[in-house]
């Protein structure tokens, strides 16, 4: 009978972190990861639409908006070294009518207490030319990744410690 130190439940790119994680923390350490279906990120991780957003519309310092800010750029990081796609498209906010461009400020200052950069641009059509004129608020963080790359990449990552370690992937 096999004994492991650790078993994670799941397959998808959490999951595959933890693992991940956790050998970097004990490489010596032997972690199973069950997955219920019979290949890994069939559900959340392998549809979901890979955007990194930049943390600007949670709560001014609040947990959830520092790991928005630090998981996206933990992301992008992730991504360079291994030569994984990371398209740096930016976003741009536009109030949808005047009452709303108030909204602006609000958001600034949040993507501030979380970390992330954020400025307000005088015309938003200097971002987006289908815009309507006025004031909009420019993240240029935010990004687009591939999140079954980004799975295949942990996942082969961890059969190639498979060596080293006792950790499996399935």
């Amino acid at each position: 009978m096999k004994t492991y130190d650790t078993i994670v439940i799941g397959g998808g790119i959490v999951g595959l972190a933890i693992a991940r994680e956790l050998l970097s923390r004990d490489p010596a350490q032997r972690i199973a990861i069950f997955e219920k279906e019979p290949e890994l990120g069939r559900h959340a991780s392998g549809r979901n639409s890979g955007v990194l957003h930049s943390g600007i519309y949670y709560p001014p310092a609040s947990l959830k908006g520092r790991l928005c800010t630090d998981g996206s750029r933990l992301m992008r990081e992730y991504c360079d070294e291994r030569k994984l796609p990371v398209a740096r498209i930016g976003k741009v906010i536009v109030p949808a009518n005047e009452p709303e461009d108030g909204q602006l400020e609000i958001l600034l200052e949040r993507a501030r207490a979380n970390g992330a950069r954020a400025e307000i641009v005088g015309d938003a059509r200097e971002y987006e030319p289908e815009a309507r004129a006025g004031r909009a608020l420019f993240s240029p963080d935010t990004s687009v990744i591939d999140p079954k790359r980004i799975l295949a990449s942990i996942a082969d990552e961890l059969r190639a410690g498979e060596s080293n370690s006792s950790s499996t992937a399935k």
